[in-house]
């Protein structure tokens, strides 16, 4: 039987900067900049949607900045935004909403490649836990409904 080495390619990745709650590594900052050459002057914006059996997933699109708005400019041309806008059911207490910034701040951000595919990755304290398919997750408090992954 031949041993399986495994290998992480992120256990050498370093932190970059940390600014107001978010950390990006390396990895991350490498495709953020590889990114941002194409899409000229808009900002990272990273949200939570409504889906999965867990609860919620990960999307990041180029985005301009809103009112409700928490930008974070780490320099280089890299600024995120979130939303802090109220949106999200508590599990707790039905009148309270969170937004994305209740459920993102925190969170570590790296970028993975292999020759099957890429990803960010995201490395989140307010998750509760994951799904089995890793499309979802639900953070803490949540009190959204899952749905069926596809």
């Amino acid at each position: 039987m031949i041993p399986l080495k495994l290998n992480d390619p992120l256990k050498n990745d370093k932190v970059w900067k940390e600014k107001q709650g978010i950390t990006i590594y390396e990895s991350a900052r490498t495709r953020f900049l590889q990114l941002i050459g194409t899409v000229g002057g808009k900002k990272i914006r990273i949200t939570l949607e409504p889906t999965g059996c867990a609860g919620v997933s990960y999307k990041l699109d180029f985005d301009k900045e809103e009112e409700n708005d928490v930008r974070i400019n780490f320099g280089e041309g890299i600024e995120i935004i979130v939303s802090q806008e109220p949106r999200f059911p508590s599990h707790s207490n039905p009148s309270k909403l969170y937004s994305d910034w209740d459920f993102l701040h925190g969170i570590h951000i790296q970028f993975q490649e292999s020759l099957m595919n890429s990803k960010f990755i995201m490395d989140n304290p307010n998750a509760k836990r994951g799904c089995s398919c890793g499309i979802s997750f639900k953070p803490e408090d949540y009190g959204g409904k899952p749905v069926k992954c596809h």
